[in-house]
């Protein structure tokens, strides 16, 4: 794993809780999520948010590859609902609730009336996928231990595979222009 330079996220509290979030930033990982989960798995707590900008071993809904190039987005955070008392039944809402903070973030970058969200986990502009979330937890009988959110953005590519031309596209693309990272992950969190 190769350690990037932290990203120079805005400390700015109005709109970044550092105190809640610690991002650690990498170059490349297999996926943000295992990384997120080898974290709780040695006993770091929720706010634990981890950045790439590639993943080798990205994968989806069902262990469905995710195709994370360079020029993505890649993230993952943890977070303990049932410290927060959110009970079984509120957790479907959960990637729902994401979709819509991302379909928020990603409005200042592109036009809002071509972004919908494809339920359950998926962000489109036109029809094209330029967004997907996993949500991954661990549960008890009676007990949430931890959710994992991973989010893989198409951020600053530029062109896609033959196969995947018609179905994706990026905000690089829609916004005509490259995307500063900081400030998309800041309007994520």
């Amino acid at each position: 794993m190769e350690v990037l330079v932290p990203l120079a996220v805005p400390l700015d509290k109005t709109n970044f809780d550092t105190s809640f979030w610690r991002i650690q930033s990498y170059s490349c990982v297999d996926s943000t999520n295992r990384i997120i989960k080898d974290a709780l798995a040695q006993g770091s707590g929720e706010g634990l948010c981890a950045v790439a900008l590639k993943q080798s071993g990205g994968y989806g809904r069902q262990g469905r590859l995710w195709e994370s190039p360079l020029g993505g987005l890649y993230t993952s955070f943890a977070l303990t609902p049932s410290y927060h008392g959110v009970s079984f039944d509120k957790l479907p809402l959960v990637s729902l609730v994401m979709s819509i903070a991302l379909r928020r973030a990603l409005s200042k970058w592109c036009d809002a009336s071509k972004l919908a969200i494809k339920w359950p986990n998926d962000l489109v502009i036109n029809g094209k996928k330029i967004c997907g979330i996993l949500t991954e937890m661990s549960t008890e009988i009676d007990y949430i231990n931890y959710v994992v959110i991973g989010i893989g953005i198409n951020t600053n590519i530029e062109q896609f595979p033959e196969e995947l031309k018609q179905t994706a596209t990026s905000l690089r693309i829609e916004a005509g222009h490259s995307i500063r990272r900081s400030p998309l992950i800041a309007a994520i969190m």
